[in-house]
């Protein structure tokens, strides 16, 4: 059975075009998919963020000081990154690996997680976030019981290598150009990103 996401999933990624058009960006980076699991703060990968001491509007104002900020709600059309396809692709493989058959905020905020270098977890780590700890606990909460994941696991120089976890296929880290504000050709509506999102993975 495909997999599909939770309406709690599925709010975080429809909230996504939201806060990116709320900032005036014209793409949907890691940094987006961060705030829009931020939005609801009832989700269970919000409440493992909020305990952090992340919380939506401290990391709303972080992005719009560093990325800066265009015309709010002038965007009505928006392009994924490669990161945020590969996310997207990687938490339907994340809850494959973990038997289930559907993909919540957990499967997205640990498929977040293991791009290294994306803005969102340098966001996250600027603000003193343990990621392995994280990623561990995002774990824990969908019943992985206790990780043993390497501290340096996330490290710049190293791929990261979560070997207590099963990949349905090899884990390779996306390959992306020098600069984080490379786009995808394609562009994507905000309607058409609902759909989207709204589909299996696969």
């Amino acid at each position: 059975m495909a997999n599909r996401f939770t309406e709690s999933a599925q709010n975080a990624l429809n909230a996504a075009p939201q806060v990116a058009s709320r900032l005036g960006h014209t793409y949907i980076g890691s940094e987006h998919i961060l705030l829009g699991i931020l939005y609801n703060e009832n989700s269970v990968a919000s409440k493992l963020l909020i305990s952090k001491g992340i919380t939506y509007e401290k990391l709303f104002d972080k992005i719009a000081e560093n990325s800066g900020a265009g015309d709010a709600g002038s965007t009505v059309e928006f392009e994924l990154t490669p990161r945020t396809k590969h996310i997207i692709e990687m938490s339907g493989d994340l809850a494959r690996a973990t038997g289930q058959s559907f993909i919540a905020t957990e499967h997205i905020l640990m498929a977040l997680l293991r791009e290294n270098e994306c803005i969102a977890v340098r966001l996250l780590k600027s603000e003193g976030v343990n990621i392995p700890e994280l990623y561990n606990e995002a774990y824990e909460s969908i019943g992985g019981g206790e990780l043993g994941m390497d501290e340096g696991a996330f490290s710049a120089e190293q791929p990261c290598r979560a070997r207590f976890l099963p990949i349905s296929r090899p884990f390779r880290p996306a390959v992306h150009s020098s600069s984080n504000a490379v786009r995808t050709r394609k562009a994507l509506s905000s309607s058409a990103w609902r759909r989207a999102s709204s589909q299996s993975t696969e």
